[in-house]
């Protein structure tokens, strides 16, 4: 009698069991999900987040300045707005990194800036510029183009790790760690042996026509972010430019636009032509 009660008892304590880590599975969907209900609701039909007008933490006297933080932008752009990002830092630090396919703005073109694209424009800037903030703000208001300043700068960008493409510093160990590297005879050796694969030129149009890999594509260093968007991200990629230090810094901004089957040879055309890889010269494409 005993023992039979003991096998009745199982099916409850099993069901038991199971409400019980169904209610706690439930409690943990609950409080996992509830930031992004919240920040879902403070998104607004039309534009950005409505409440986006609280002043920047970090910066003083920027009461009357729209501000949007980081996790909006990731959030707006999951919903499918149509964002614009303009920097208007230095070009010196626009060109050491900035968001892919932002477009730099100097101070001396904001007064008559026109807007490239139909969307929101979000304003990227650097800490030392608060009182430059103002002056875009009033300029893009006249114009009526709908801005909103990232909380934070890009110092917050940074911070928060969203993605930037970089020129490529051969000093920076993250720029290193982008980079895969085959020699000339290693990429010889990868041709003969596979398919789907590309030679990508970065030297100049001028330099590419001269002389260049067999049936190579060409798009000068300076051009990688523009030229990208036609490009397709399931080739490998065996970049070489004039330089070991070309071929880097096109293969971190590549991978910086996630590209992740790119090879940077790391020998000079002459030795690439001396590995026994076909040259074809006096043609271009």
């Amino acid at each position: 009698m005993e023992r039979h009660s003991s096998q009745r008892s199982h099916p409850r304590e099993s069901a038991a069991l199971f409400l019980g880590t169904l209610a706690i599975l439930c409690v943990g969907i609950f409080i996992f999900t509830k930031p992004f209900f919240r920040n879902a609701s403070s998104i607004s039909s039309s534009d950005l987040p409505s409440d986006q007008t609280e002043p920047d933490p970090v910066l003083s006297d920027t009461k009357e300045l729209p501000f949007i933080p980081v996790k909006d932008i990731w959030l707006a752009l999951g919903q499918g707005k149509d964002l614009q990002f303009l920097d208007i830092r230095t070009k010196e630090a626009f060109l050491k990194s900035h968001i892919p396919y932002s477009e730099h703005v100097p101070e001396e073109k904001i007064s008559t800036y026109v807007t490239k694209q139909k969307g929101i424009a979000i304003v990227v800037f650097s800490l030392d510029q608060a009182e430059l903030l103002q002056k875009v703000h009033e300029a893009f208001a006249r114009q009526g183009i709908t801005h909103f300043f990232v909380t934070g700068g890009v110092t917050a960008l940074e911070t928060e790790h969203y993605p930037l493409i970089s020129f490529g510093d051969p000093d920076s160990f993250i720029d290193r760690s982008k980079v895969t590297y085959f020699t000339a005879e290693e990429a010889r050796k990868y041709a003969a042996e596979n398919t789907g694969f590309v030679f990508l030129d970065v030297r100049s149009t001028q330099e590419f026509s001269f002389a260049h890999v067999k049936d190579a594509l060409n798009i000068p260093l300076e051009m990688i972010e523009e030229k990208s968007v036609s490009l397709d991200r399931s080739t490998t990629y065996l970049v070489y430019g004039n330089t070991m230090l070309d071929a880097f810094q096109a293969a971190v901004r590549l991978s910086d636009l996630n590209f992740a089957l790119v090879r940077a040879i790391s020998d000079s055309p002459p030795d690439i032509e001396k590995a026994g890889i076909p040259i074809e010269k006096g043609a271009s494409r």
